[in-house]
């Protein structure tokens, strides 16, 4: 996206609402004042400029092989795994990470029940919004047909990621399922995301994926 048009866009909206609420009274300017406008560049600058928390996320940038584990009979179960790989690169100038991962994952076949190899893609984005202080991200992959939008924080150590969101469970017939999403740097060359049914429990494991560095 331009970055000009961005800009011109925020301040257009930002303008747009000023004189909005400024016409309710008939004694406010029409007009902002340059004190006002500088207010404004500045908070535009300080909500779209990359920042820490944007680098916070460079640890994950590269090529990776993974190692998925579902617990379809929940964590005290052994789990099903299957290989993979990731790439993660930074996308829209530093603002997101984009992640394109690609695995065979063991599905249960919709005749027989039977676990099966099935080849699956996914493609994610997560960054950081300025605004919010929050860590963001969204997932999508050709398994689902809905996609996963969550948000969190990371610890003080920074090593530590927890996003927090909704899922359905279709054959459950289940809406709004609460997850916990947890993504830990283990070293340089590792980092671990565990994801948390909490409709279950705080610490129901349901998936683990380790990503280790190509």
């Amino acid at each position: 996206m331009n970055i000009r048009f961005t800009a011109g866009g925020f301040l257009l909206g930002a303008f747009a609402t000023l004189v909005t609420t400024q016409a309710v009274s008939q004694d406010a300017p029409a007009m902002p004042t340059p004190e006002q406008m500088k207010e404004m560049m500045e908070i535009h600058a300080r909500v779209t400029t990359p920042g820490p928390g944007h680098r916070a996320l460079d640890h994950f940038i590269g090529d990776w092989e993974t190692t998925t584990k579902v617990y379809w009979g929940g964590p005290s179960m052994p789990p099903s795994e299957a290989a993979g790989t990731a790439t993660m690169q930074w996308v829209l100038d530093g603002r997101f990470v984009r992640e394109e991962s690609a695995w065979t994952m063991p599905m249960p076949d919709p005749e027989t029940g039977e676990l099966v190899p099935t080849p699956a893609q996914g493609l994610g984005l997560f960054g950081y919004d300025n605004h919010r202080n929050l860590y963001v991200a969204s997932w999508a992959d050709s398994i689902n047909t809905h996609l996963l939008s969550v948000r969190g924080s990371a610890d003080p150590s920074g090593r530590v990621f927890r996003y927090y969101g909704e899922m359905d469970e279709p054959m459950l017939g289940v809406t709004g399922r609460m997850v916990k999403y947890e993504t830990r740097i283990v070293d340089r060359n590792t980092h671990v995301v565990d994801i948390y049914d909490l409709h279950v429990g705080e610490e129901y494991k349901v998936i683990e994926i380790t990503y280790r560095r190509r």
